[in-house]
């Protein structure tokens, strides 16, 4: 069996891209995240936002659309959906805490 193995990234040393991209996140929302702990989905969402704080997200910047996968797949949200601040981002996802 597979164990979820957590780093804990910072991207501390990373500088914020200024580059504008299209970036589809597609994550794994199955029970194998959280069976050996259920914190781990909260890891997950963290390491998402430590990542997207990272880019300059606008509706003509960075746009981000997310697909949370387990026995089916759900879209969270288009590229066209969210197009401000990660604090917004952070409550579109909290949906799926």
């Amino acid at each position: 069996m597979l164990s979820f193995i957590y780093l804990n990234p910072t991207f501390s040393n990373i500088p914020v891209c200024e580059t504008s991209v299209d970036m589809a996140l597609v994550v794994d929302g199955s029970s194998m995240i959280t069976q050996s702990d259920p914190a781990n989905w909260g890891r997950v969402l963290g390491f998402l936002l430590r990542l997207l704080e990272k880019f300059e997200l606008s509706s003509r910047g960075t746009r981000v659309a997310v697909v949370v996968y387990g026995d089916e797949g759900q879209v969270v949200f288009y590229l066209n959906t969210y197009s401000s601040s990660v604090s917004g981002f952070n409550k579109l996802i909290g949906t799926f805490q």
